[in-house]
């Protein structure tokens, strides 16, 4: 009987900032064989599609990471991609693709137990995490979140944004954790919030000037400008993130939402303050390696239908991170993103939360869902739900007791834990 081997993250476990040599070495000492497997999407050569009698239809043949492949090279959300263009890219790349994964199936046949794998949408780990599921190999998912010394994680989809288990564990837990564990845990969090983000989340301390083409002042004297006026803060993300690339709702591209956040503030007597993520700033799109280059910004600014947008008095755009999120949420009337963890920090500060897609911390009473855009015009801003109590229960509940440490111990028990239960019998699949 050989022993139980398992593929640990090959360049991308690098994301995460964990050690995983010593995850090998710990995992080793019990017994268990480790490998890495290297998937370049560089020497994949695009393949014509082969004769077939079938046309080729981009939805039926379009899986999911293709969709996130389609939007990280193309820049636009895959939706918003015409079909003739979607088709094109589809029959260009489905066919390496697909021959990458037979490949990778054939590889770890009866000889791989378990793979852990990044988030689960991007290229290469999607390889791996299809040719395991054909095979009947379970696959453990792992990402970052808010906060720097903690993992999401996921032993069912093998899919971290919005697919995870928050959910299943919030309904577990709800009703058992103690009210003053979780105070303690949220206060504590919300105090020193600064030196435990993440850094691909991270907002700067407040500098002396926020650019603006509108208004070149500081999160001070943008307030003060206001005259006391309320506001809602709409918290964005970055353009071609698989959150957005699959938790639109049924918007058709992440700049409707914030339009039409727009005009439900203008139409309430709100302004609007736009935080734009920090990432889009100086950050790097995984898969492609190029610059943001302040994406959505660029988008804004070149669509017709943000030229009211873009001149009107009552709007401020932080494009450039050069303000503090945190001093926007205390300030704001209400809160409005499309599924931002940043939405969840906002609940948890009492603020009144607007979900315009489909958050991993939505439809649990805490927050405000309206992912069709008809229903945002039945909503006013007085009569938004809030319920800081549950909202905090959750937040606790998805970082101390879901979310593990970013530690080689933490995650070789979290992969040992896993090991049998994300490898369903062989049969299940035969």
């Amino acid at each position: 009987m050989r022993d139980r081997t398992i593929l640990l993250p090959g360049p991308t476990g690098t994301w995460l900032n964990v050690d995983f040599d010593q995850v090998r070495t710990l995992l080793e000492k019990d017994g268990i064989r480790c490998e890495t497997m290297e998937v370049d999407l560089k020497d994949l050569v695009p393949l014509q599609p082969p004769k077939t009698k079938y046309p080729i239809d981009s939805k039926r043949h379009c899986p999911d990471y293709l969709r996130y492949y389609m939007s990280l090279v193309t820049t636009e959300h895959w939706q918003d991609i015409p079909a003739a263009q979607r088709r094109e890219f589809i029959e260009l790349h489905g066919n390496a693709f697909q021959e990458q994964i037979d490949r990778i199936a054939l590889q770890i046949q009866d000889r791989i137990d378990g793979a852990v794998i990044v988030q689960g949408f991007e290229p290469s780990n999607a390889f791996i995490r299809a040719a395991a599921i054909r095979q009947g190999i379970g696959t453990l998912a792992l990402e970052n979140t808010m906060l720097s010394d903690r993992l999401v994680w996921d032993s069912v989809s093998g899919i971290t944004p919005n697919r995870n288990l928050a959910k299943n564990y919030f309904w577990r837990y709800s009703e058992s954790v103690q009210q003053s564990d979780v105070e303690s845990f949220i206060d504590s969090l919300v105090a020193n919030t600064t030196a435990l983000k993440s850094s691909q989340h991270a907002t700067p301390l407040e500098h002396a000037f926020c650019e603006n083409p509108m208004n070149q002042n500081s999160v001070k004297d943008i307030l003060k400008s206001m005259s006391g006026r309320p506001y809602c803060l709409f918290l964005g993300q970055v353009y071609t993130d698989s959150s957005l690339v699959f938790g639109l709702g049924n918007w058709r591209n992440p700049l409707e939402p914030l339009l039409k956040t727009y005009r439900w503030s203008h139409r309430n007597g709100l302004d609007l303050v736009v935080k734009l993520h920090p990432k889009e700033d100086l950050g790097l799109a995984p898969g492609t390696l190029e610059p943001y280059d302040r994406m959505t910004w660029r988008k804004i600014q070149g669509s017709a239908l943000f030229h009211e947008f873009l001149q009107d008095n009552r709007v401020s755009i932080d494009y450039s991170n050069e303000c503090d999120t945190y001093a926007l949420i205390e300030q704001a009337h209400c809160v409005a993103t499309i599924n931002s963890q940043s939405g969840l920090e906002a609940a948890i500060r009492d603020k009144p939360l607007l979900v315009l897609g489909d958050a991993f911390y939505s439809g649990l009473g805490f927050t405000n869902d309206w992912n069709f855009p008809v229903l945002l015009e039945s909503l006013g801003p007085d009569e938004m739900v809030s319920d800081v109590a549950k909202a905090r229960r959750f937040g606790y509940i998805f970082l101390e007791l879901y979310c593990r440490r970013k530690t080689p111990e933490a995650i070789a028990s979290l992969v040992q834990s896993t090991m049998g239960s994300i490898t369903p019998p062989r049969s299940v699949f035969r």
